[in-house]
């Protein structure tokens, strides 16, 4: 988890009271509604800064450190893209392109995806520092937001804790919202569908079909060779 001067606090215990305060000062009074399991989490939707956006407080369960609070902040607009953050070392395919975040906080990852302005215009331009501030979890937009959770292909940003004030609460949305208009300032340079999208969805799609291959080849394999060795048993106990 990157450091950050907002007020979130992963590790801490957030309270649902506060959360529904937040949620009611920036969406109006009776926006939050439970959640989640035991309706412990919060949810809320509405229009900030004239844009479609959904907020939840969410108690989500890890695998390393138990169950923790996380705070995704949907765009809910359709944006025609397909970028997501991850591992600035982690062994890309060749038909994804990918750039590294240019923050000192945020040198472990990267934007991947399509297309290439965009994933430039997050990692390095004004997104980036906003990104560094609030130690963030992921960055999914267009294909991967709505793959995500979002509801349509819009802009989702998650991040560590729950905001603890309406000031970081604000800043959160506003940095979705950046990365939102990245997104279409991306698409204008392209009429219609963008090239590169187009070109990048066709090789995801082999890509996971090739996987989807491999793996029902693998199955098939280990089928066999369980088949074989009940034969093979079968046969020494009747030879017995």
């Amino acid at each position: 988890m990157h450091p950050t001067p907002l007020a979130l606090r992963p590790r801490v215990a957030p309270s649902t009271a506060v959360a529904e305060q937040l949620l009611a000062a920036v969406f109006g009074p009776g926006a939050a509604r439970p959640t989640g399991a035991l309706g412990a989490s919060r949810e809320a939707a509405g229009h900030f800064r004239g844009a479609p956006v959904r907020v939840l407080f969410e108690l989500t369960r890890t695998p390393r450190a138990g169950t923790q609070p996380f705070t995704p902040v949907d765009v809910e607009v359709d944006l025609d893209v397909a970028a997501f953050s991850g591992g600035a070392g982690a062994p890309y395919p060749g038909h994804e392109a990918f750039v590294v975040f240019t923050p000192p906080e945020l040198r472990s990852l990267a934007m991947a995806g399509a297309p290439r302005a965009l994933l430039a215009s997050v990692a390095t331009g004004p997104a980036a520092p906003r990104l560094a501030m609030t130690g963030v979890e992921l960055v999914r937009i267009g294909a991967d937001a709505l793959r995500d959770g979002c509801r349509t292909r819009g802009a989702r940003l998650v991040v560590g804790g729950w905001p603890g004030d309406e000031r970081t609460l604000v800043f959160l949305l506003e940095t979705a919202l950046q990365l939102a208009d990245d997104a279409r300032r991306a698409l204008r340079e392209a009429p219609g569908r963008h090239p590169e999208v187009v070109a990048y969805e066709a090789a995801r799609a082999r890509s996971r079909a090739t996987g989807i291959k491999i793996a029902v080849a693998a199955i098939a394999i280990v089928v066999l060779i369980t088949g074989l060795t009940v034969a093979l048993i079968v046969v020494s106990v009747v030879l017995r």
